[in-house]
């Protein structure tokens, strides 16, 4: 994923946490492992964007398969950057799911794509709707 704009993290999104509640409630109730032990709930009020998208995409895997089967099974993810090596704004999620789920995946990227693009679209314009790991 790439952000192609200067806003890398949720802190200047501030309706970032009214669009997910109204769009994905469930999300805040996610576990998130990161270096503070912030809840997800406090985590998304300042965190960077391809972190956020990837909770977005855990969060409606999880909220599929729960229309489905009482056990959710081991969904998880990781999110990476390294802005010295590769341009800034560039993200590596990486996602564990059962080999079921990868129909579930590909039809969650597309409303992923779509919440990110109302979190981020108010603030920027955006440029490239046609490629959905684009933003901005």
């Amino acid at each position: 994923m790439q952000i192609l704009c200067g806003i890398f993290t949720t802190k200047h999104l501030p309706h970032t946490h009214k669009i997910l509640a109204s769009e994905i409630p469930s999300i805040f109730s996610s576990k998130c492992y990161n270096p503070q032990g912030l809840t997800f709930e406090h985590e998304v009020r300042n965190t960077e964007i391809g972190h956020l998208y990837e909770h977005i995409l855990l969060e409606l895997i999880a909220d599929e398969k729960r229309l489905t089967t009482k056990n959710i099974g081991k969904i998880k993810g990781v999110t990476e950057w390294n802005w010295i090596d590769e341009p800034r704004g560039t993200f590596h999620i990486h996602l564990t799911v059962g080999e079921k789920d990868k129909e579930i995946l590909k039809r969650t990227i597309h409303k992923a794509n779509n919440i990110m693009n109302d979190i981020i679209a108010p603030t920027t314009s955006i440029s490239d709707l046609n490629n959905p790991l684009h933003f901005c």
